[in-house]
């Protein structure tokens, strides 16, 4: 069984519900993505491409949509 750790130097408190929290807005965050349509994921895939591309300054792949 977890033991459940409780930080009371913690501004916010409960270090167990602060991880929960984080992660319930991360699934919120996928579930969200994943209910766009396809064009608009394509759009987002791109913009990330070309991000990528200028942080690696490697002229990669990115596709011409």
């Amino acid at each position: 069984m977890k033991k459940k750790r409780v930080n009371t130097d913690h501004p916010e408190g409960n270090i167990d519900e602060i991880r929960k929290r984080i992660f319930a807005g991360k699934a919120r965050f996928h579930s969200c993505q994943a209910s766009l349509p396809f064009p608009e994921k394509i759009r987002i895939l791109v913009k990330l491409q070309r991000a990528v591309q200028r942080v690696r300054k490697s002229g990669g792949f990115v596709w011409d949509i």
